[in-house]
């Protein structure tokens, strides 16, 4: 059971969690597996491959786990950078995995696009949950 306050926040009567309601209108971030258990956290990023015109500071996004929307999130800062550059504390941080296994999930990831992984610039975006 679920009461919603003046704020939009949705409270879970049964364990008294607050959750924020979906926002009407915004952008997708789609995830299908909680890398690091980061989507539980208030602040966290996120590798993409380099989008000026989404990753955009202030912008929101819906955030949704294997199509079920989870939270709302905006952009705190976006970083430009190659996959070559991706440290082991990045990739642990961002997906739990080492520097290795990180740059080859991101390889997986994107094997169906035609991608020069020598130039191809990312984006680390670090959002906030709303």
């Amino acid at each position: 059971m679920s009461q919603i306050l003046e704020s939009g926040q949705v409270v879970n009567t049964a364990d008294k969690t607050i959750h924020q309601t979906r926002i009407p209108g915004l952008g997708k971030l789609e995830y299908s597996f909680n890398w690091n258990n980061k989507l539980d956290c208030l602040h966290y990023t996120t590798m993409r491959l380099e989008n000026p015109g989404k990753y955009q500071v202030g912008r929101k996004f819906g955030v949704y786990l294997n199509g079920k929307h989870i939270h709302d999130a905006q952009v705190i800062e976006v970083k430009s950078l190659t996959i070559n550059q991706i440290t082991e504390w990045s990739a642990r941080l961002d997906t739990g995995l080492s520097k290795a296994k990180c740059i080859d999930l991101l390889k997986t990831m994107y094997k169906n696009k035609q991608i020069d992984w020598t130039t191809q610039k990312l984006n680390w975006v670090l959002l906030e949950k709303l």
